[in-house]
């Protein structure tokens, strides 16, 4: 065992555990400007009835669009065979969801600045169904019983649990988290209004990330071919992840921006902004609708009017069965080896941009994805080249830069 395992199996999951479960609270409170006090952070760890209830409805719809859908995708294949099936209705889901809430909004006004008001004790909430769940998940198997309990806590040990007959990570991360995530923004946007008044930067980071998130739903059945569907497992890395660390850092902008009001900026520089940042979460999508027509048409689809070119990259799976997997080298995919997180992250900046006037709390998101995207990188190319070998290589020498052409 190397250092880097030994690092990965017994330092970083205390890490994780310690530090990023403790910091929820103290970004809670100080997102808000209140005093990060004990009895704060008691209080927003207990929870509330209005917390609770919040936390119970948004649950409640995410299952109940899931059971309702008939129309459904498939996903990539385990290594054990398994061909997970995921609900295809999420456009719907996105529309529906978001037109009840601004009605919602419209006849009870409140209920924006409650969920602002109470986000330490939703996170609360969130934080204790999380460890429940997480708890849940690490007892319902015993795969990878011979590594570390608290490593395998953290990791997980299913790769595609369901409950309820819905997939985890479809009703955990795109329908609970990313959809909250739009909530929040929806939340925290209507509570600056009513609490001062309202400016460009601020609503630059409200639309900026609509947007993205509208797109993310338009093409969630991509998102079931990322590296958090294929690779990773249901554990607290990323179902703890997903329903307290992204409902807390991921709209950060936002909710700062309601107690702290930036510099006021022109007409010019927000439009610039706003189109900097549209036309990234574009090319992003773009990137991902490229590769995704590319698998689907097994490499017959033109790509930018012309045929793609690509490697034929032979493995075996776990079963020593000889497969196929077509690496792409043109288009987008022969700039970079990672454009579309080039773009991923130019977006999720584009939203912190017009808070520069505040410092550094309007970046923690950028901060932190930089270093999770850089660390994604780095197990993607582990993967591959443990898989493909020397297509991987050659790939590689095709395909020199990982992020930006000619740079890097």
């Amino acid at each position: 065992m190397n250092l880097y395992e030994k690092f990965k199996l017994n330092i970083v999951p205390p890490i994780f555990l310690i530090v990023f479960t403790s910091s929820v609270q103290f970004l809670a409170l100080f997102g808000k400007g209140e005093p990060i006090t004990f009895n704060a952070i008691k209080t927003g760890l207990i929870g509330n009835f209005t917390a609770l209830k919040i936390v119970f409805i948004t649950f409640i719809w995410s299952y109940i669009f899931l059971i309702i859908s008939s129309k459904e995708t498939k996903g990539i294949e385990a290594p054990n065979g398994y061909v997970p099936t995921y609900k295809a209705n999420g456009v719907s889901y996105y529309l529906i969801t978001a037109t009840t809430y601004l009605i919602c909004h419209y006849l009870w006004p409140n209920i924006s600045t409650a969920i602002y008001d109470n986000m330490p004790q939703i996170l609360g909430i969130m934080n204790t169904i999380a460890l429940l769940f997480c708890t849940y998940l690490f007892l319902k198997s015993d795969e990878g019983s011979d590594l570390p309990k608290l490593y395998i806590f953290y990791r997980g040990r299913e790769l595609h649990p369901t409950i309820f007959n819905v997939q985890v990570k479809q009703l955990i991360i795109t329908r609970i988290s990313l959809m909250f995530w739009q909530i929040q923004v929806f939340a925290f946007f209507f509570t600056t209004c009513e609490r001062r008044t309202i400016d460009l930067p601020t609503t630059v980071t409200f639309l900026l990330q609509t947007i993205y998130l509208f797109k993310t739903f338009i093409y969630e059945s991509a998102y079931f071919h990322t590296l958090d569907i294929t690779l990773d497992r249901a554990g607290y890395y990323l179902i703890w992840g997903c329903l307290v660390w992204l409902p807390c850092i991921f709209p950060y902008v936002s909710y700062y921006l309601v107690t702290n009001k930036p510099t006021m900026m022109s007409t010019c520089p927000a439009i610039l902004i706003l189109v900097f940042g549209t036309v990234s979460i574009i090319c992003t999508a773009l990137v991902d609708f490229q590769k995704a027509t590319f698998r689907r048409t097994n490499g017959k689809a033109l790509i930018w009017n012309r045929r793609p070119t690509f490697i034929k990259a032979e493995y075996k799976d776990t079963n020593g069965k000889l497969k196929t997997s077509l690496l792409l080298t043109s288009g987008f995919w022969g700039q970079a080896r990672h454009l579309n997180y080039t773009f991923e992250l130019l977006s999720n900046l584009s939203w912190a941009l017009p808070a520069y006037s505040l410092g550094l709390p309007p970046f923690l998101f950028i901060i932190f994805l930089t270093i999770l995207i850089l660390h994604r990188i780095y197990r993607d190319e582990d993967k591959c080249r443990n898989k493909y070998g020397k297509y991987w290589q050659e790939y590689c020498k095709i395909v020199p830069y990982r992020l930006i052409p000619y740079v890097v």
